[in-house]
């Protein structure tokens, strides 16, 4: 899967899952996140207010396993975006979860959490 079409499936994504509700001009690309322990990752609020997902250039072989690590940063960035302290929008805590059921529930991608 190249970066556009990674760009291509996080638009989908935030238009049939998260309601259009994630920023439209978030950079999602191959890349080490930072923490080299992550297989994917978000930064918040780069220069100019952007988003920025990291996945792990490793994993790109592996279309399913892509799309889930991408589902589960753009939850983190809808939590975020809906308001919710760091401390949750970064954790896998309940409400995390509960996302993670809804989209399941959605038959968008099923039992692969």
């Amino acid at each position: 899967m190249t970066n556009k079409e990674l760009k291509t499936w996080y638009l989908w994504y935030n238009k049939y899952v998260f309601g259009g509700e994630l920023p439209l001009d978030t950079l999602v690309t191959y890349r080490d996140p930072t923490e080299k322990r992550f297989a994917a990752e978000l930064l918040h609020e780069l220069p100019g207010g952007r988003h920025l997902v990291y996945i792990k250039p490793l994993f790109r072989v592996a279309d399913c396993y892509v799309l889930q690590l991408l589902l589960h940063e753009q939850i983190h960035l809808f939590l975020k975006i809906k308001g919710h302290p760091k401390r949750v929008y970064s954790a896998h805590g309940k409400l995390f979860k509960a996302e993670q059921k809804r989209i399941e529930e959605l038959g968008v991608i099923r039992g692969l959490w």
